[in-house]
């Protein structure tokens, strides 16, 4: 029994002796020779990145110690110079991974896995260190291969309205449309000139803000940022629609066509291409000033309401007149219920459709 706990003894005071024999030395260096130099990039960095740069890094410069470039090592930190290139002896910094000299580096708790450096590293840093501790950190550049986001690819991450409630953006995958609010309808589908058509980024869009005053729409990306001007439209030139002054008192535009049909306050009803500005027919009833004008939803007939309160139809392509004075009497107001019936409102007899 005594001899077991002599044994036990003895192992306990054997220890500390052997821990203090290790600080003192610090860990083992391999002596390494060799005509080229050591690369700090390819060669140092890589030890640094795994061991050391988690605390010693241009944003977290512990101890005001920067290990990411040769450059940054001969700055030193808050003991002064860590390096003295040509004598890796005299040099603090393999003082402290050698772990010969307090803070060790890298800590031997530490929550990041840093380990101690191994024989063959601390021989590779003691070389780099002797030939100058010289080097560079080369920046490679990698071109990113973006695939174009699949057409079917369309979440909705982000919307926007303009301070005057005017305008919805939203962000459609890679696409930004912009709705019309007072009439529900699609105002704008945003491109950029160097993407394909309809494409606003080159991934999905991520956030969409408009400007105070509502004429720019900012889109975030990733990494980019795109800014979208809506500057008011100014008239290319100024174009007499109905001929010998009179006066355009309404127009209509069926969607998705290049017609316009317009009416003046002297009765005349014309067509015009909107391409060419030139008129396309013309017909006239004299001394009825024009009410209103309506074209259907198919964009193939339209109303007129004039001053006698009667409403009169054409057929919006050729100009045939459809009806003449068959229509009621008072009207007031007109609108199309569907693409052949419509609905007339009079102050006295109140809706008819006919």
């Amino acid at each position: 029994m005594k001899r077991a706990l002599s044994i036990f003894t003895a192992g306990l005071m054997a220890a500390p002796v052997a821990i203090a024999q290790e600080s003192a030395e610090g860990l083992e260096v391999a002596e390494l020779s060799r005509k080229e130099d050591v690369d700090f990039a390819t060669e140092i960095l890589p030890i640094f990145r795994k061991n050391c740069l988690a605390c010693h890094n241009a944003k977290d410069a512990d101890a005001d110690l920067n290990l990411e470039s040769p450059a940054a090592i001969a700055k030193g930190g808050e003991s002064g110079p860590m390096v003295i290139p040509g004598n890796a002896d005299k040099s603090q910094l393999m003082d402290h991974i050698r772990q010969t000299e307090k803070p060790f580096m890298p800590p031997r708790r530490n929550k990041v896995g840093a380990d101690k450096l191994t024989p063959y590293q601390l021989g590779l840093v003691k070389l780099w260190i002797n030939q100058g501790a010289k080097g560079e950190v080369r920046q490679v550049t990698q071109k990113l291969n973006w695939r174009p986001v699949p057409i079917t690819m369309t979440p909705i991450y982000t919307t926007a309205i303009s301070p005057d409630g005017q305008f919805a953006a939203c962000g459609r995958g890679n696409q930004i449309f912009v709705y019309h609010l007072p009439t529900q309808r699609l105002s704008a589908r945003l491109s950029d000139p160097g993407l394909a058509k309809g494409v606003a980024h080159r991934d999905l869009v991520q956030s969409l803000s408009f400007s105070p005053d509502g004429r720019t729409l900012a889109s975030g990306g990733f990494r980019v940022v795109k800014l979208w001007s809506n500057k008011a439209a100014e008239p290319a030139k100024v174009v007499n629609l109905i001929s010998g002054g009179e006066q355009v008192v309404a127009l209509d535009v069926a969607l998705g066509q290049t017609r316009a049909i317009v009416a003046g306050d002297r009765g005349a009803v014309q067509a015009i291409d909107l391409n060419s500005m030139i008129p396309v027919w013309r017909d006239l009833i004299q001394g009825q000033a024009v009410e209103q004008l309506k074209l259907s939803p198919d964009g193939k007939r339209v109303a007129v309401l004039f001053s006698d309160g009667r409403v009169r139809t054409w057929d919006a392509a050729t100009g045939d007149r459809l009806t003449r004075e068959a229509s009621p009497l008072g009207a007031t107001s007109i609108a199309w219920l569907d693409a052949e019936r419509i609905v007339t409102g009079h102050a006295a007899d109140g809706v008819k459709i006919w």
